[in-house]
């Protein structure tokens, strides 16, 4: 026994389609669902798209997308000059960590409040700070800081 088919075209893109006659049912046909029976018009797929838009089939060109050019590339400058030497010789970060919270409080200098440099004599170094946090906790820590701080108020 052969089975009849038909020729039948796919809505979105006019390709051809065989569909199957039913083994069960004489005259109807299996297809993908709202396959075409009307032959789309002659058109090149490679410039143009064809579509059915449920009574017609329309034909419109294909919308062509620029290659990505890649990241765009820096333009020329001018070199960088190099930094002039400073004239006086300043402290590095070793001796400023070396003289610790000292050097900042007992700067003359220092345009900080005299409150501050009260607080930052009494909180220490960092590495203290960690070393107390460490051994007594961070509650006890935050007790330190709030009676520095009240010890030295903002005036």
């Amino acid at each position: 026994m052969s089975r009849k088919s038909k020729i039948v075209y796919n809505p979105l893109d006019a390709s051809q389609e065989v569909a199957w006659e039913s083994p069960l049912e004489e005259d109807v046909y299996l297809s993908s669902p709202n396959a075409v029976e009307v032959s789309p018009p002659e058109f090149n797929s490679a410039t143009h798209t064809c579509k059915w838009d449920g009574s017609q089939w329309v034909v419109a060109e294909k919308v062509i997308i620029p290659e990505d050019p890649g990241p765009p590339t820096a333009p020329e400058m001018d070199p960088v000059p190099a930094p002039e030497p400073p004239t006086e010789v300043e402290d590095g970060p070793e001796e400023i960590f070396e003289a610790g919270p000292a050097r900042l409080a007992d700067d003359p200098e220092s345009k900080l409040a005299q409150y501050l440099k009260d607080r930052i004599l009494a909180y220490g170094f960092i590495d203290q700070q960690i070393e107390f946090i460490t051994e007594n906790g961070l509650v006890a820590w935050q007790e330190k800081v709030a009676a520095i701080k009240e010890k030295y108020p903002k005036t």
